[in-house]
């Protein structure tokens, strides 16, 4: 009588290439759960900047524009008083205002190229 100790090639190759495709799968999800977070992390910093906008409206008259980046240009922070509250991630927030000074458009641009604007005040 032989007793098998151990697989089978075959019984391998299978059961590799389930845990091949349940990766894939993984890998899938996960991406999109990083990819929320990003979108989220940006519409929270935007709406955050929104109440500094209209503080400085209130004070000098005009919405502030600038810039804030981790490594670069903080007009914005100089501008309105804004900066984030995580200063570990590497996100530039651009302010313009719109031609008729009533609006102003915010533009949040993550370092993987995902970014998101919205427009504040009488958009066209």
């Amino acid at each position: 009588m032989n007793k098998q100790l151990g697989f089978t090639l075959l019984e391998m190759v299978v059961a590799v290439g389930i845990l091949a495709i349940l990766s894939v799968i993984g890998l899938q999800v996960y991406s999109g759960y990083i990819g929320n977070a990003n979108d989220s992390v940006l519409r929270q910093n935007i709406d955050g900047i929104r109440p500094f906008q209209e503080d400085t409206k209130l004070r000098t008259g005009a919405y502030g524009t600038g810039t804030y980046s981790k490594t670069g240009a903080k007009t914005l922070t100089t501008s309105t008083g804004w900066a984030p509250t995580d200063t570990n991630t590497n996100i530039v927030y651009n302010v313009t205002l719109a031609a008729s000074g009533a609006a102003y458009n915010i533009t949040a641009t993550a370092a993987d190229g995902t970014f998101l604007t919205k427009c504040f005040g009488a958009c066209p």
